[in-house]
């Protein structure tokens, strides 16, 4: 009898452990895939923001060719660059705790101040060519 119980200890620590060993990995599986979709909410919420981000930065950029840049190319015109130093100055810079968001809208709003910047001095140089058409007149 002694040794059935002996067999019988064994066996079942054997299962005891086996049945942890089991469960522990089951467990810590659970945990990395909530770390996973923990990740993936991160991102997902990440990458909304930068989408809406973009989408307004490229209607601010729009506007600001359409309307900015004729008055600081008026101003550079006129021997004015204070002007167009003081809007540049004005700005201040985005932060955010979200390091990867704060990259993407310092590009995007990097990127609108250069078109910006372009865009003036193109108009500039427009403007200091005496004597050339804006529009073809068409002929009646």
């Amino acid at each position: 009898m002694l040794k059935v119980t002996i067999k019988f200890s064994w066996l079942s620590f054997f299962l005891m452990a086996a049945a942890c060993i089991v469960f522990c990995s089951c467990n810590q599986k659970s945990k990395s895939n909530t770390d996973d979709e923990a990740g993936h909410l991160a991102d997902s919420l990440s990458e909304a923001r930068i989408d809406s981000a973009y989408v307004a930065i490229k209607n601010e950029c729009d506007t600001a060719l359409l309307q900015l840049a004729p008055v600081l190319a008026d101003s550079l015109q006129a021997g004015d660059s204070g002007c167009v130093k003081a809007y540049f100055s004005s700005r201040k810079p985005f932060s955010d705790a979200d390091e990867k968001v704060e990259r993407v809208v310092r590009q995007l709003k990097s990127d609108c101040d250069s078109n910006l910047l372009k865009e003036t001095y193109r108009r500039v140089q427009l403007l200091k060519v005496p004597g050339s058409p804006r529009h073809k007149k068409r002929k009646v």
